[in-house]
């Protein structure tokens, strides 16, 4: 797995095979099939593992529940997301690349879609709890910033090299634009 990780955050995947890898780590390929099916089932550990790591951002949009969130705020939430593709875009657009060829990848992908969805609306319904974005539907919502920012954090830390603080400063008021609006 630290090989396939190394590997897919300097190569996308259309590059990776099960002989190359292994040849990569001086191993056999049936060492490989003791482990895993194929190289999606690699590629799914690996994204596991990285989940871990992701915890910080749910939990950021999850508390996101004042009634105003003004840019210092916005920043604070969306830090962690920032950090967590600082260090890990790469890795993440080549497994997003991944999805593209298999079903199973595609799935876990849209799960981790559907994850921070749900951050996100929990710290929304909290918002409208407090007097907050009465008039909009707030599932839409949760889904526009999930995307948006994924979108826009894959293309920036994932794909090229934005300054990380402009990536803040442009998601933070992007945010700021949604989320406080009538």
């Amino acid at each position: 797995m630290d090989a396939a990780e190394e590997w897919l955050r300097v190569r996308p995947y259309r590059e990776l095979s099960v002989e190359g890898l292994m040849a990569h780590i001086g191993r056999r390929r049936t060492v490989f099939y003791r482990h895993f099916r194929g190289l999606p089932d690699l590629v799914v550990a690996v994204l596991q593992r990285q989940a871990a790591h992701s915890v910080g951002v749910t939990e950021a949009f999850e508390g996101a529940s004042e009634a105003v969130i003004d840019l210092p705020r916005a920043r604070e939430i969306l830090r962690p997301a920032v950090d967590f593709w600082v260090a890990n875009g790469r890795l993440v657009a080549a497994l997003r690349d991944a999805a593209i060829y298999d079903g199973l990848l595609a799935r876990v992908a849209a799960g981790t879609q559907g994850q921070m969805e749900q951050a996100i609306l929990t710290g929304l319904t909290a918002r409208r709890a407090a007097g907050a974005l009465q008039s909009v539907d707030l599932t839409e919502i949760a889904r526009l910033l999930s995307t948006m920012s994924q979108n826009y954090l894959l293309y920036a830390l994932g794909r090229n090299s934005v300054d990380p603080e402009v990536v803040l400063d442009t998601l933070a008021l992007g945010w700021v634009a949604i989320v406080n609006a009538p």
